[in-house]
């Protein structure tokens, strides 16, 4: 593949394979950058002054055809001269202009009327006899008096009915005809008007054609008369010679300025050359250096992670969700507790010595009369529904808990759901009792390195001319991308 050279105002030189610590380049003497706006401000003091040297010139031309043309009065003359001839030229431009307004009126009335003369014969040839609506409604109305005073067969009275309405639809082409006909002699009339406005056009330009060649003899005139006085401009002339060459001068300097500007701007970019390629070779070798710590220090995580347990986030979920579960259970209550009363106790809390708790009077009595009115088959009858009750009891836990159960279902493929009541508790922690075996014994995953993409140039030199490469396919297959077309070559 032919080599592509890339622009080295974007993109650094790339540094050797391989570099140590004692072959790193040093980074050049420090160079400033050029001041282009002082620079930029010499150019335009000396292109102002340039300016100033043109105006100077300028009026000293002016002065010297001034002299040259026998002084202001002659000027006077000749531009009164001229301004008259001038307005002579534009009076007749504007008359040549409506002239020929008139003509393109004229002409497009001409071909309007010849072309309402030929849809005119047309209509006429299907219209036969009838030119207009009056002439249709009488043919009608006779037609009607037929049709009510002559006996006649059915087929000529259907006849005649249709005939009538045939006439009947007739009348709005004859309507359109005595309309076209209106118009062809509006567009006539309007015709005539225009040929007596151009005639009265053509008259007009006539005489101003005669002030035009007047004025133009009187400045022919006039000019003729002034070249016969001329004055002496040798010293305007010498004044002009001397500021034209100190204008040289400053255009010369300029040059000079730019030229030393070239060679310091490219002195200073090959400068910013070399620095850039010396600070790529000095990155690089600061890259590998932290690749290298980089990999030992994976190295050294990866031998400290091997010597630990694997799998302990998901034993430690195991062992979370399982006393979970095991608090959800329902409590067993000892039957002595429930058969026989609390035992009173006589601790006094700190600071309360020596005081007596007020009661009212029956509230011990009540409270012994209720307890041992309870029989024991009731007591114990009570305690079994309570106890079913908290087996049956529906389960609702929290989202956090449900995506634990999720995620270990998931990473142990062993199917362990939550609970849906307290019934249900038990086989749940069988099955997490399961899961956490399973991931005790399981061993460390082994991660894959991921393999090393081959680089794909940007751009790919093909037997059709220089192209950018767009894709490399799996089979070896490049899709590159030319100015007219797509090319799908295996070339390397």
């Amino acid at each position: 593949m032919a080599a592509v050279a890339e622009n080295a105002n974007t993109e650094a030189p790339e540094a050797p394979e391989t570099t140590t610590a004692e072959e790193l380049p040093t980074l050049p003497p420090r160079m400033n950058k050029p001041d282009k706006f002082k620079y930029e401000g010499i150019i335009d003091e000396l292109n102002n002054e340039i300016d100033s040297i043109k105006l100077q010139r300028s009026n000293l031309l002016k002065r010297i055809k001034a002299s040259q043309n026998g002084g202001s009065a002659f000027r006077e003359a000749k531009d009164k001269a001229r301004k008259t001839m001038s307005a002579f030229v534009k009076v007749k431009n504007g008359i040549m202009a409506e002239r020929k307004a008139l003509f393109n009126q004229r002409d497009a009335i001409r071909a309007s009327t010849d072309r309402l003369r030929e849809m005119g014969r047309n209509m006429k040839g299907s219209l036969g006899n009838f030119n207009s609506v009056g002439d249709i409604d009488r043919k009608i109305k006779q037609l009607h008096e037929r049709q009510n005073t002559t006996n006649m067969s059915l087929r000529d009275e259907k006849d005649l009915i249709k005939q009538i309405d045939q006439l009947t639809s007739m009348k709005k082409t004859v309507a359109s005809f005595s309309a076209h006909n209106e118009k062809l002699r509006a567009e006539a009339d309007s015709g005539k008007g225009l040929a007596t406005l151009i005639s009265e056009k053509n008259k007009a330009l006539k005489e101003i054609g005669e002030k035009i060649v007047a004025a133009k003899k009187t400045l022919e005139a006039i000019e003729k008369k002034q070249n016969s006085s001329t004055a002496d401009v040798t010293p305007l002339r010498e004044k002009l010679d001397e500021l034209k060459g100190v204008q040289e001068k400053k255009i010369a300097l300029i040059r000079e300025k730019r030229k030393n500007w070239k060679v310091i701007n490219d002195e200073y970019y090959e400068y910013v050359l070399e620095l850039r390629k010396v600070k790529a070779i000095i990155r690089k070798a600061e890259d590998e250096a932290w690749a290298k710590e980089k990999e030992q220090r994976r190295i050294e995580y990866e031998a400290e992670l091997a010597k630990q347990k694997p799998w302990l986030a998901e034993i430690a979920m195991c062992d979370l969700l399982s006393n979970y579960l095991k608090e959800l259970l329902p409590k067993q209550a000892a039957p002595e507790a429930e058969d026989k009363p609390a035992a009173k106790t006589n601790s006094v809390a700190k600071g309360f010595e020596g005081l007596r708790i007020m009661k009212k009077k029956g509230d011990d009595e009540a409270e012994y009369a209720r307890n041992n009115t309870r029989g024991k088959k009731k007591r114990k009858k009570l305690k079994k529904q309570k106890m079913k009750q908290q087996r049956d009891k529906d389960l609702i836990h929290t989202f956090d808990t449900i995506a634990n159960f999720s995620e270990l279902k998931s990473k142990s493929k062993i199917d362990v759901i939550p609970p849906s009541c307290t019934e249900d508790i038990p086989d749940t922690l069988d099955a997490l009792q399961k899961v956490r075996d399973h991931f005790d014994t399981l061993p460390r995953p082994v991660v894959k390195k991921a393999e090393k993409k081959e680089k794909v140039p940007k751009t790919m030199s093909t037997e059709f001319g220089e192209g950018s490469v767009v894709e490399k396919r799996s089979d070896g297959v490049r899709i590159v991308k030319l100015s007219w077309a797509t090319l799908y070559t295996s070339k390397k």
